[in-house]
């Protein structure tokens, strides 16, 4: 993948993608951190 796809994807999320995120940014699984698409390599 690689960086403007995900940005793209980034940009466009979905509605569960943005309910998902949401709740991540709110701490409600704490000791965890997430990333969003990110690209590899």
């Amino acid at each position: 993948m690689n960086v403007a796809k995900a940005k793209e994807l980034r940009k466009n999320s979905t509605d569960a993608e943005r309910a998902l995120w949401q709740r991540l940014r709110a701490h409600q699984l704490v000791g965890y951190k997430f990333r969003r698409q990110q690209p590899v390599g």
